[in-house]
């Protein structure tokens, strides 16, 4: 036996909300990113890109995706790069040195379903995954569940001085 004290009335909230986001527009703002290489493929490279959404029914959960920024195939690295361009154009980057630069940046999020067929752990199990980005301040559609509403952007951050991104210059070339 373990000795633990514990007290339910000591620990605050609820269960957290994991139902599913339903596919929509939502006014969001970039929380976090992080650069990493994919477990196994040495010369691939993904950006993590964390929004949380503000205001509506689905009001301060976060959707997460995967952008491949450099890749040996050049087809996931466009893809990945023309994603980072809408990303980059609706918070109003012409280009960035640093992925903190997206950091507090408001636009509104267009959420899809995906699936992931190939891993037998998930069991074709769906996941929210932001299709499309729009610039912050212009009115879209509400969907079910949100409230979009025009959206005032951050203030710019002040710039960061890295010469390039870490993986070098992009090798494809974004329409």
């Amino acid at each position: 036996m373990a000795h633990l004290p514990f007290n339910a009335n000591d620990v605050q909230g609820d269960v957290q909300d994991y139902t599913p986001i339903t596919p929509g527009k939502y006014p969001a703002v970039i929380t976090e990113t992080s650069l990493g290489e994919i477990k196994g493929e040495k010369h691939t490279q993904q950006l993590c890109v964390i929004w949380t959404i503000q205001g509506g029914a689905f009001d301060q959960r976060t959707v997460r995706n995967y952008i491949t920024v450099k890749c040996d195939s050049s087809d996931a690295q466009n893809i990945g790069l023309r994603t980072l361009k809408n990303i980059c154009e609706s918070v109003g980057l012409a280009s960035i040195n640093d992925t903190d630069e997206l950091l507090g940046r408001k636009h509104v999020i267009d959420i899809t379903h995906q699936t992931r067929k190939n891993d037998p752990d998930f069991n074709a199990k769906k996941y929210a995954e932001v299709r499309r980005c729009y610039p912050a301040g212009e009115n879209y559609e509400a969907s079910a569940g949100a409230n979009v509403a025009p959206v005032a952007q951050a203030a710019t951050p002040p710039p960061v001085n890295n010469p390039a991104p870490p993986w070098g210059k992009p090798t494809a070339t974004i329409p």
